[in-house]
């Protein structure tokens, strides 16, 4: 099994890094796997934040992604959040 849409949220990076793997452990005490090739992150308005560590493998860094039907920004933009919001909406 996987878990699927989860978002940490921190403003400090060695606690995020605590976090993450606290987060990753009780997930596979539970069962589950975590599949950090499907894992991302986003750093807003950090620089510090190149590269983040999960076991061996590296997670991916973003400046957007789609999480719960929004497409969230680093920037705080909210223009591809609409443009994908009416272009789900045309369709129907």
């Amino acid at each position: 099994m996987y878990s699927d849409d989860f978002a940490l949220v921190d403003g400090d990076k060695g606690r995020l890094t605590r976090r993450v793997h606290a987060w990753r452990e009780a997930l596979e005490n539970g069962g589950l796997k975590l599949n950090v090739a499907k894992t991302e992150y986003m750093a807003c308005n950090s620089t510090d934040l190149t590269s983040l560590r999960i076991g061996d493998d590296t997670a991916e860094r973003t400046d957007n992604f789609r999480y719960l039907g929004s497409v969230l920004d680093a920037s705080g933009d909210i223009d591809r959040d609409i443009k994908a919001r009416i272009s789900a909406a045309w369709p129907k």
